[in-house]
């Protein structure tokens, strides 16, 4: 009589353990494309830094691939520089939970370099997009997304030259 009743209160237990490994394992399944966003900012030594808000939509976009993502800032001053390069190689959570967690720290250090500001007052933004190019070239993802910010303009909006043929413009 005892071995049935063993047996009632395993299973219960067994199939809910096996319940939570499906969940864990389904979150992890899911793949989204890696990208590597390269942000050039015109913030000069007497601008403000670029707002995170502009970015926030290619932020999210960056950390939210599983792997192989990348944000570099370059700024745009009299002597254009990369300020700071962050690569996200593997997701180390596979609960959502911790997932959203994850996702938060990845942004709170890519909104971090932006504090940073130019050194000189003028702007070259030639030699910053071809320090851009250069950056976006190294890396592996497979999205490349440049977004040029600048908090000197309010009320502008975004631009978005996704659909232009930039090739053949004068």
């Amino acid at each position: 009589m005892k071995h049935p009743t063993k047996i009632t209160a395993i299973l219960p237990a067994l199939l809910l353990a096996a319940g939570l490994l499906t969940g864990c394992s389904a979150k992890a399944a899911e793949k989204i494309s890696s990208t590597d966003l390269t942000v050039v900012a015109l913030q000069g030594s007497n601008m403000p830094a670029a707002s995170a808000g502009l970015l926030e939509p290619y932020l999210e976009e960056a950390v939210s691939a599983d792997s192989g993502s990348s944000f570099t800032l370059i700024l745009a001053d009299g002597a254009p520089f990369q300020a700071g390069h962050l690569s996200w190689d593997t997701r180390t959570s596979l609960n959502g939970a911790h997932w959203k967690e994850e996702k938060a720290q990845r942004i709170a250090a890519a909104e971090e370099l932006l504090t940073q500001t130019a050194q000189t007052p003028e702007t070259d933004l030639l030699g910053a997009l071809d320090l851009a190019a250069r950056a976006s070239k190294d890396g592996t993802a497979d999205k490349k997304k440049l977004v040029i910010v600048h908090n000197g303009i309010p009320g502008a909006g975004s631009l978005s030259f996704a659909g232009a043929d930039l090739a053949s413009l004068d």
